[in-house]
């Protein structure tokens, strides 16, 4: 069966020196957009209960 990477390291340049895992760099993409669109969710539920 072929293996699939998931985009995870892969040793591709920008990922990180850790074989197997994802890099610094897409983790912190992944907390920072999860953030932004937690935040946006929040709002826009407080703003629709709140009328606005």
């Amino acid at each position: 069966m072929a293996k699939e990477s998931f985009g995870l390291g892969e040793g591709r340049p920008g990922d990180d020196a850790s074989p197997g895992g994802p890099s610094t760099a897409r983790i912190t993409m992944w907390i920072i957009g999860g953030a932004v669109g937690l935040y946006m969710v929040v709002t826009g539920l407080v703003g629709a209960l709140t009328g606005g």
